[in-house]
């Protein structure tokens, strides 16, 4: 049963937060939970549980990745990354004019700023 568009409960965050800490990979916790890897990372952000071990982690920049208008997942540039197997770097260039300029609308991915980890907390 899928859990989309679903309360999180104080629980299911306990054990996120858990599984991160011990290292467990955003695809990992999504099949314990029941939750896409998307849902994971977009709710660790929220928690701030993913910050561990950065410097000045609340003061990072936190994005959403669209596909026209739909979300693709939202948090931090390399927890982005990790969860789509993607570069840092090319999710940077989904935001450059020459990348806008060279991909169909249909077809193009659109890198959104939407505020700092401490905005979320």
């Amino acid at each position: 049963m899928s859990k989309a568009n679903k309360t999180w409960t104080a629980e299911e965050e306990l054990l996120l937060l858990k599984m991160r800490e011990g290292g467990a990979k955003w695809k990992e916790i999504a099949k314990v939970l029941g939750r896409s890897p998307q849902a994971v990372g977009t709710r660790l952000c929220l928690l701030g549980g993913t910050i561990k071990n950065e410097k000045d982690g609340e003061y990072m920049d936190v994005y959403a990745l669209y596909k026209g208008d739909d979300l693709i997942v939202s948090g931090t540039l390399s927890q982005i990354s990790e969860t789509l197997g993607i570069k840092t770097s090319s999710l940077k260039a989904y935001s450059y004019a020459s990348y806008k300029n060279k991909v169909p609308p249909s077809r193009r991915r659109e890198l959104v700023w939407i505020g700092k980890v401490a905005d979320f907390k």
